[in-house]
C-alpha cells in the first residue's frame, strides 16, 4: 500500500513535472510564436521601410532626371541666346565697319575740299595781288583804253597763279622763258597799253625771298632801268650768280671733275654741265668748258670763238651736227692766236678781286710779299718744314746691308771642345 502510495505519490510529482514541463513547453512556444510574431512584423517593417526608401530613390531620380533634362534645355536656350547674341554682334560690326568707311570718306572727301577751297584761296590771293599791283600801275600810268587791260589781266593771272614764285629754285633762263611765254598769251590781243614795263612788271610781281624787292635799276649792266624783259633777265642772272656763288662752290670741284664722254651728246652734256655753271661768270665758266672737250672739238669750237656759256653750248650742238655725231681729226695744227688767257692769270684775277687788292694782277713779287706777309702775320715767324717725299726714286738693283755679328769663340788653342758653346749675341757671355 505504501508501495502504491508511494508510486501514485511518484506519478503525482512525475504529473506535476510533466505538467510543469509541458507549460514551461508552452511558454516557449508561446515566447516563439511571439518572436515569429515580432520577427515578422519586424520583416514587414523593413519591407516597408524597403519600399519607402526604394519609392523615395525613384523620385529622386525621377526629380534629379527632370532637373538634368530641364538645365539642359535651359543650356540649348542659353548657348541659343549666345548665338543669337553673337550673330546680332557680327552684324553690328559689319555696319559700324561700314559706317567708319563712310566716315573715313567724308572725311578724306572734307580733307580734300579743304586742300582745294584753301588751293582757290591761294589762287585768288595771287590774282587780288596781281591785279592790286595791276591797279597800281594802271593808275601811275594810266592807258588808253581800262578794259583792254583788264582783259589782258584776266588772260594771264590763271597761268599766273598756277606759277610759282621764283627764289632760286631753278635756273633764271628757264623761269624767264615760263615768265615770257605767259605774257606772249596776251600778244593775241593786240593791246598797245600792254607794253614793255608792264611785260616787265608782270616779272617783277613773281620775284620772292631773296630776289624780292626787284630794284628800279640794274646794277649788272651799267645801272640801266629795268623797263623791259631782256633787261629784267640780265638783271636776274646777275642776282642768280650774286646769290648763288656762295652756295656753288662746290659746284666749281664738280666742274673740274667732269668731262665730254664719247657716249655724250650736246644735249646731254649741257644738261649735266647747265647747273654747274650757271652761278659762274661766262669768262670764267669758258675756261673750263674748253678743258672738257676732245682736241678735235675743242679745236673747232675755240675757232669759233664763243664769247658766253649759252654760245658755247651753241657751237658745240651745231660741230656736233656738223660731223654726224662722230670724232673729228683735226688736221696738223697751224699757229692760231687765242684770246682766252692762262689758268695762271684768271687765278690771279679772281685772286685780286677776292683780296681787293688790285696789284696782285700786275707784278708778281707784289703777289710773293703778299702772300708771305700774310703768313708772318698768322704765323709770327718762318718755319721750313722739309719732307721727304715718298715719290723719290729709288734704284731697282738697291739691295739691303746685311751685318751678321761674328763671336769668336774663347777655348785655348790646342785643345778642342766636345760640345757646342753657344754665346750671347749681345753680350757675349756663354750661356750654360
Amino acid at each position: 500500500m505504501q508501495r502504491h502510495a508511494q508510486d501514485a505519490i511518484n506519478l503525482q510529482g512525475q504529473l506535476n513535472t510533466a505538467h510543469n514541463l509541458l507549460n514551461n513547453a508552452n511558454g516557449q512556444i508561446n515566447n516563439f510564436i511571439n518572436d515569429m510574431a515580432n520577427v515578422r512584423n519586424e520583416c514587414l517593417r523593413r519591407a516597408q521601410l524597403l519600399t519607402i526608401a526604394y519609392n523615395n530613390e525613384a523620385n529622386e531620380r525621377r526629380r534629379w532626371w527632370q532637373i538634368a533634362r530641364e538645365r539642359q534645355t535651359n543650356g540649348q536656350r542659353i548657348a541659343f541666346r549666345k548665338q543669337n547674341r553673337i550673330n546680332i554682334l557680327v552684324r553690328e560690326k559689319a555696319v559700324l565697319q561700314i559706317l567708319v568707311r563712310r566716315r573715313k570718306a567724308e572725311a578724306d572727301l572734307a580733307e580734300f575740299n579743304r586742300a582745294w577751297v584753301f588751293n582757290r584761296y591761294q589762287k585768288w590771293k595771287a590774282r587780288e595781288l596781281i591785279s592790286r599791283q595791276n591797279i597800281l600801275n594802271l593808275q601811275n600810268n594810266p592807258p588808253g583804253n581800262m578794259a583792254t587791260i583788264q582783259d589782258v589781266m584776266h588772260t594771264i593771272s590763271p597761268a599766273l597763279a598756277q606759277l610759282p614764285n621764283y627764289d632760286g629754285q631753278e635756273p633764271p633762263d628757264v623761269y624767264y622763258q615760263k615768265l615770257r611765254n605767259i605774257n606772249e598769251m596776251a600778244r593775241p590781243l593786240n593791246v598797245a597799253g600792254f607794253n614793255a614795263l608792264l611785260r616787265s612788271n608782270v616779272m617783277r610781281n613773281k620775284m620772292t625771298g631773296r630776289f624780292a624787292p626787284v630794284p628800279a635799276n640794274n646794277p649788272y649792266n651799267g645801272n640801266n632801268v629795268i623797263n623791259n624783259e631782256p633787261e629784267f633777265l640780265n638783271w636776274l642772272q646777275g642776282k642768280y650768280r650774286e646769290i648763288m656763288v656762295g652756295t656753288n662752290r662746290s659746284a666749281i670741284f664738280a666742274l673740274v671733275n667732269e668731262k665730254f664722254f664719247e657716249s655724250d651728246t650736246p644735249d646731254s652734256y649741257e644738261r649735266r654741265i647747265k647747273p654747274l655753271v650757271q652761278a659762274m661768270p661766262d669768262a670764267d665758266a669758258l675756261p673750263y668748258l674748253f678743258n672738257h672737250l676732245p682736241s678735235d672739238l675743242e679745236m673747232r669750237v675755240r675757232i669759233a670763238n664763243p664769247g658766253t656759256v649759252n654760245a658755247f653750248f651753241t657751237e658745240l650742238r651745231n660741230i656736233w651736227h656738223e660731223s654726224a655725231g662722230k670724232r673729228i681729226q683735226a688736221p696738223a695744227p697751224t699757229s692760231v692766236s687765242f684770246t682766252t688767257q692762262p689758268q695762271k692769270d684768271d687765278f690771279k684775277i679772281r685772286l685780286a678781286r677776292d683780296l681787293a687788292y688790285s696789284g696782285i694782277v700786275t707784278d708778281d713779287a707784289t703777289l710773293e710779299n703778299f702772300i708771305y706777309e700774310e703768313l708772318q702775320k698768322r704765323l709770327g715767324g718762318k718755319a721750313a718744314h722739309v719732307r721727304k717725299s715718298p715719290f723719290t726714286p729709288r734704284s731697282a738693283y738697291a739691295t739691303k746691308k746685311i751685318v751678321r755679328k761674328i763671336v769668336l769663340s774663347k777655348v785655348p788653342i790646342g785643345k778642342t771642345s766636345s760640345k757646342n758653346v753657344r754665346h750671347c749675341s749681345a753680350c757675349g757671355k756663354v750661356d750654360l
